[in-house]
């Protein structure tokens, strides 16, 4: 008996030590390391990397904790979160392009955002930039697939060069006051975005900032706006209202190419010029308003528009466009048909003319029948 409970002593011991060489073996090992002002600390077990010190972040980061000897992998494939200290002022050029990351908290010291820094982070779905950022470099965020949802904080006075580039599932965004500036392609081919609320302080809307954005379904441009951009909306097919200010003197090239949805414009007494191809193949719009201020109407720029009535004054430069161009206007005391239009009407009455000739000879045939019918008896 004393041999047995001896043996099952001994077995339970080693049993216990495995469990404890197991612990320890897949205990987190944090892997620290270190270039210039900065500091790196990295959670094998949790995939989490925290970045303090000061200076920028640059492009070669990973490397830096890749020497470690218990690192044996890419460091910027296996990374699911990054927290970014106090302290540090700027991300770089390609900084994080490409990691793997779903989560990524910047503090209020962060004045600067490289060049494609978080370039096809595919797993990133929120994002808040803190107010301090001053400077934006292209493409920061061009190609983030998985993001739905993105804070600007107040401070941010621009918003960069194709900053959100191609963010499919980009539903939501909140741009603060303070912002002035849409640099271009910033929201190109936001797919899902399905309405902006844009600031009182924005004055320039760059080429392009919102081409493509095919779930867009109204906009309204604040005040101080001056000039729409070449293709600014173009191809927004979902777009069905659309309020321009009082401040805007010129409407791009092809700014609302394509918007199939579009029904009706009210251009604002301020304008001074309307861009070529700006509103061609809006194949739904009926009506746009032109006020006497429109000197310039460029090439084809209702091109596609088979349903439109220009809006005009009588003796307006619009009203002088929509007769050269035959499409059909309405000054309010007169009105008049674009030609086709008028071949259509045409061809109505003609019809209507033909069915009226094809009644009366039936009637008369019946008349005829009836009348031999009764002679007869």
């Amino acid at each position: 008996m004393k041999k047995i409970m001896y043996v099952l002593t001994i077995v339970i011991a080693i049993f216990a030590i495995q469990i404890i060489l197991g612990t320890n073996q897949t205990k987190a090992t944090v892997v620290t390391a270190e270039k210039g002002e900065l500091k790196f600390s990295y959670d094998t077990d949790t995939k989490e990397l925290i970045i303090s010190g000061s200076g920028e972040v640059e492009e070669d980061w990973p490397s830096e904790i890749e020497k470690n000897e218990k690192i044996s992998y890419l460091i910027r494939y296996d990374v699911k979160s990054i927290i970014i200290k106090e302290g540090i002022t700027g991300i770089g050029d390609n900084a994080f392009l490409g990691c793997d990351m779903s989560k990524i908290t910047m503090p209020n010291s962060i004045t600067s955002i490289g060049k494609l820094a978080f370039q096809q982070c595919e797993y990133i779905e929120n994002i808040e930039i803190p107010g301090s950022v001053e400077k934006w470099e292209e493409g920061a965020f061009f190609g983030c697939w998985n993001l739905k949802s993105v804070k600007i904080g107040k401070g941010v006075k621009k918003i960069g060069d194709t900053a959100f580039y191609d963010c499919k599932k980009l539903e939501n965004i909140e741009i603060p006051e303070g912002v002035t500036t849409l640099e271009e392609y910033c929201f190109q081919k936001c797919t899902a975005l399905t309405s902006v609320k844009l600031p009182k302080s924005l004055l320039e809307i760059a080429n392009s900032s919102f081409d493509g954005c095919t779930g867009l379904k109204s906009i309204e441009i604040p005040e101080g706006v001056t000039t729409l951009e070449y293709r600014c909306f173009h191809d927004c097919t979902a777009l069905t209202s659309v309020k321009l200010p009082e401040s805007l003197l010129e409407i791009g090239g092809y700014s609302f190419e394509n918007c199939t949805a579009l029904t009706s414009v009210k251009l604002p007494e301020s304008l001074l010029e309307i861009g070529g191809y700006s509103f061609q193949n809006c194949t739904s719009l009926k009506s746009i308003e032109i006020p006497e201020s429109v000197t310039t109407i460029n090439d084809k720029a209702f091109e596609g528009c088979k349903k439109l009535t220009i809006i005009c004054k009588e003796g307006s430069y619009a009203e002088e466009y929509a007769k050269k161009n035959n499409i059909s206007y309405n000054t309010g005391n007169k009105s008049k048909d674009s030609k086709e239009d008028k071949e259509s009407k045409g061809a109505s009455n003609q019809l209507l003319i033909v069915l009226i000739i094809g009644a009366v000879v039936i009637a008369i045939i019946i008349v005829a029948v009836v009348f031999l019918f009764i002679k007869k008896k």
